[in-house]
């Protein structure tokens, strides 16, 4: 309609009319784009607090795991510490809670995981960016790379499990894998849960037991549990400091205007 027009206005060197219907054109292509633009910018920033929204929802679920992670490894820390007192009595007073609690001092649990699949996803498809936030993004990097460190940190094992499971002898450790072993659970939303039982029986005879306590109540093993210890005390602070670590950057996004 607009070009017919214009061509008619030519023809008749209606130069006004030209100059009137190009600027008709200029500004109808120019609002055109700028209107593009700002709905472009609205889908963006739609994008963005949905992922924000997304990322803090994942921040919640890892503390979930991480908070289950310091009671399983609070459970084996009191167990570690009830050993590691044990060791200064005689044979003779040890018995099958000794067993038990050296035994439990052992256990491992797979590192908690860090949700980050919202974060991977914004990298994957290069959406970063629709957060403008510059240091928002930076927070986000950050907090995402202590994450995987801590990690890597998390998957140490001391070397007092391997040893007290070479030492123990297997009847009782088939007893400890029978009757005391880590137990597993879903909660309503599917999520694991361990536990350890709070009590429990190995039903084992006076000979197995005395045998057991000898195998493993020397002095070397008393100095691997001591290592056993501040591992486990160490990674009790750990999940508390990755805690923390969420907790601030999600009152960070939660501040954040789009």
């Amino acid at each position: 309609m607009i070009l017919r027009r214009l061509y008619e206005h030519v023809r008749t060197h209606n130069w006004f009319a030209v100059v009137i219907d190009l600027v008709i054109v200029v500004v109808g292509v120019f609002i055109g784009i700028q209107v593009s633009n700002w709905n472009t910018e609205r889908l963006e920033r739609r994008a963005a607090r949905i992922y924000i929204e997304r990322i803090r929802e994942d921040i919640g679920v890892s503390e979930l795991n991480f908070r289950d992670q310091i009671a399983y490894h609070r459970k084996l820390y009191e167990h570690a510490l009830a050993a590691f007192n044990s060791f200064d009595k005689s044979n003779d007073a040890l018995g099958e809670s000794f067993l038990i609690d050296a035994y439990h001092a052992s256990r491992l649990l797979v590192p908690g995981v860090v949700d980050r699949s919202t974060y991977d996803e914004m990298l994957s498809s290069g959406r970063m960016n629709s957060i403008p936030n510059i240091e928002i993004r930076r927070q986000l990097a950050n907090y995402y790379r202590n994450m995987a460190t801590s990690e890597n940190f998390l998957r140490y094992e001391a070397p007092y499990r391997e040893k007290i499971r070479r030492l123990m002898p297997w009847p009782v450790q088939y007893a400890m894998n029978q009757y005391c072993d880590t137990t597993f659970s879903l909660d309503s939303h599917g999520r694991a849960l361990v536990s350890l039982p709070e009590s429990c029986k190995l039903g084992l005879s006076p000979d197995v037991t005395a045998a057991a306590v000898a195998a493993i109540h020397n002095p070397d093993l008393k100095q691997d549990l001591v290592r056993r210890l501040n591992d486990l005390e160490t990674r009790l602070k750990q999940y508390q400091r990755m805690i923390d670590q969420g907790k601030l950057l999600d009152e960070l996004l939660a501040d954040t205007i789009f």
